[in-house]
């Protein structure tokens, strides 16, 4: 993730979801504020019970300013 002039947070977050696409849990990691150049950030996590799917969530916090880039994301 790379971040330009953001003025909130800008993050990465993977959220787990059960069969009828509730969430159970998420993880946020990649959290970034201002000018930040390209960082790798990584999560060493095991589903929860009862997960069926998993979401990457890529952003910024609602009504923040600046510029975020993702790149290379994967899941194994």
């Amino acid at each position: 993730m790379k971040s330009n002039a953001t003025n909130r947070a800008a993050s990465i977050t993977v959220s787990w979801r059960d069969s009828v696409g509730a969430p159970i849990s998420s993880i946020t990691v990649g959290i970034q504020q201002g000018t930040v150049n390209w960082t790798q950030y990584s999560i060493n996590a095991t589903a929860p019970v009862g997960a069926v799917t998993a979401r990457f969530i890529l952003g910024q916090i609602w009504g923040a300013g600046g510029t975020a880039w993702f790149d290379d994301l994967f899941m194994q």
